[in-house]
């Protein structure tokens, strides 16, 4: 559902109150938000997410936030002009790989005006669940 002006929040946290379904996975891993030698951690740079297993500096994954926000908001039923209903947090914060899952503990949005769309400011991490 698209917003009017009276609707507008220039911000918006996205942020995790639900469980997360664990069946299928064989481990999960807490994620930090910088770097650290001894757990995995991600970081955003140049309009960039990347993840790097705990010990590295090599990223083994990389996505551009726009699609990875794209895709986020598809899977949840919406588009990038459509408000984001309570609702759709958990699923917006679980981002699912080949094998394996990123689940994020919140998601930061800002928007300059009621008629642009939600980008990402902010990216807080929380678990990495892996099934093999």
């Amino acid at each position: 559902m698209k917003e009017t002006t009276y609707d507008y929040q220039p911000y918006l946290e996205i942020d995790g109150c639900s469980s997360i379904d664990i069946s299928g996975y064989k481990t999960l891993e807490t994620v930090n938000g910088f770097r650290n030698k001894n757990t995995m951690w991600i970081t955003t740079d140049r309009d960039s997410l990347y993840i790097f297993n705990k010990g590295t500096d090599d990223p083994f994954y990389a996505v551009d936030i726009p699609s990875f926000w794209t895709n986020q908001l598809a899977k949840a039923g919406l588009n990038a002009d459509d408000s984001i209903p309570q609702e759709a947090f958990p699923i917006l914060l679980e981002f699912d790989m080949d094998s394996a899952k990123l689940v994020f503990h919140s998601i930061s949005l800002y928007r300059s005006s009621p008629d642009s769309t939600y980008q990402i400011s902010y990216i807080t991490p929380g678990y990495y669940l892996k099934k093999h």
